[in-house]
């Protein structure tokens, strides 16, 4: 109702994991962030409702022609 996001939402844990045996430098390590389910819901919902249509038909002046990342 208020148009925002709430502040839970917003929020991961972010859990260290080795990428090593026996890791020594925080390098070592990768960094696996948990985020809120109802989060995750909302972004794909926002995702697939909003962004996907609107790139399906874009505007000519916008090319895709060489975009390979990020689509279906």
């Amino acid at each position: 109702m208020e148009g925002t996001v709430p502040q839970q939402w917003k929020t991961a844990a972010i859990t260290p994991i080795p990428k090593v045996p026996r890791p020594t430098k925080p390098s070592e390590f990768r960094p696996i962030s948990v985020t809120p389910v109802l989060s995750r819901s909302l972004e794909k919902y926002v995702v697939c409702h909003h962004i996907y249509p609107a790139l399906r038909d874009p505007p000519p002046q916008l090319n895709f022609e060489d975009q390979y990342a990020f689509r279906r």
